[in-house]
């Protein structure tokens, strides 16, 4: 028998290094597998973004024959309009004096610096008006989520009735269940029961425990504050955001009135 208990617990040895090394070459496999759908995942990566280059200077070298053209017959007007004006320049030089084209280009200038003045003037008010947009989008969100808690601890509040003749419906079907389990003989089951009574108990006493309920009515009140005081920031950012509005407009409107009166001006001059 010794012999033959030798070569058992030698052939369970090899069988637990034979399941050791088993075991380590199925982890290898995995982490192997793993590898080689991080590297599919990867090159599908770089398939479908060098696709995209590709496409994009497909679309690149498709436009750049139009693009020539345009640039071409951009070029030929720059050309004629820059040796147009050196000659119109020249005869006009010969028939107006210099007093009179400085004072043109001067009036010309008082034109356009007023138009420019009435263009920043209108950026300032466009920004003030994006500001009091998004100001008013805000303190609307504020408002969403005040409206939000303040629903959310009046329901807690209403629910209280409910909540404590459910808890006292289960306190009594537990100590129901209790009773009848011990008086049968099912001392497990009781021991449960008389477990799940006492969680239920400490609820009950939470619930009918004149703290809670003042609790929740001091935190009504609180959400009720931040309600009110989230619908005046709104009432207040609706009026910023008309006001903003209402300083735009007539700007927009002299700017677009004094573009369209350029060339009268001009012509008056």
């Amino acid at each position: 028998m010794g012999l033959l208990d030798e070569e058992l617990t030698a052939l369970k040895d090899e069988q637990k290094k034979k399941q050791k090394a088993i075991t380590a070459a199925a982890t290898a496999m995995q982490e192997a597998q793993a590898k080689l759908n991080q590297m599919n995942a990867d090159s599908k990566s770089t398939a479908a973004r060098i696709a995209q280059l590709q496409k994009s200077a497909q679309d690149l070298l498709s436009n750049q024959d139009e693009i020539g053209k345009l640039g071409k017959a951009a070029k030929e007007e720059a050309d004629a309009a820059t040796t147009f004006c050196d000659d119109l320049e020249k005869a006009l030089k010969k028939e107006l004096t210099e007093e009179q084209r400085k004072g043109y280009a001067q009036a010309m200038k008082g034109v356009d610096s007023a138009i420019a003045e009435k263009e920043k003037q209108l950026k300032t008010l466009q920004q003030q008006t994006a500001d009091a947009s998004e100001a008013h989008a805000e303190a609307r969100k504020t408002l969403s989520d005040a409206e939000a808690d303040y629903k959310t601890a009046l329901a807690r509040i209403t629910a209280i009735p409910r909540d404590i003749e459910s808890a006292r419906k289960r306190v009594a079907a537990l100590r129901v269940a209790a009773k009848s389990a011990k008086e049968a003989g099912r001392l497990k089951e009781a021991y449960c029961s008389l477990l799940d009574m006492r969680e239920a108990l400490v609820e009950v006493d939470g619930l009918i425990d004149p703290k809670t309920a003042k609790q929740l009515t001091d935190a009504l009140g609180g959400r009720w504050d931040k309600l009110e005081e989230a619908k005046q920031e709104v009432a207040k950012a609706v009026a910023a955001l008309e006001d903003a509005r209402g300083e735009l407009s007539p700007v927009e409107k002299d700017l677009h009135d004094k573009r369209q009166q350029r060339d009268a001006d001009i012509k008056a001059l």
